[in-house]
């Protein structure tokens, strides 16, 4: 299993199934082992343009998305290995869409991020990820 982190100002921290970051661990694929596809999920379009021209020129397959409905539609159509994930996005904000990607794919590493420095986000981040185990 692709393990999980939340990322805020203070660094990463490991969620409750996992002790590796999830970059560290990847699934295995027809044809081999790699980690393809990384969905990254922000209503900052240049944020998703920035992240997206990074991770390509890394040869990484990225998709990107602006909204939590959008992503969830992605998470199940395009499979992703790994998402990025903001906190706060207007309408369904980064919390919920990891609640439901939860119930769509309980093996997809998530890194949740966020711009604000405040602990709690992470601890509830985290909390919520321990009641899927």
């Amino acid at each position: 299993m692709v393990g999980n982190v939340v990322a805020n100002g203070s660094g990463l921290l490991p969620t409750a199934n996992t002790t590796d970051c999830p970059l560290a661990k990847t699934r295995r694929k027809e044809g081999g082992v790699g980690l393809n596809k990384i969905l990254i999920v922000d209503d900052e379009v240049k944020a998703c343009e920035l992240l997206e021209r990074f991770l390509e020129a890394k040869k990484y397959n990225v998709i990107t998305s602006n909204s939590g409905e959008d992503a969830l539609k992605k998470v199940k159509n395009k499979k992703p290995d790994i998402i990025l994930l903001d906190v706060r996005m207007p309408g369904m904000d980064g919390m919920e869409v990891l609640r439901r990607v939860r119930k769509l794919d309980k093996d997809v590493g998530i890194i949740v991020v966020t711009a604000v420095k405040d602990e709690e986000i992470g601890k509830k981040a985290l909390r919520q990820e321990q009641m899927n185990i």
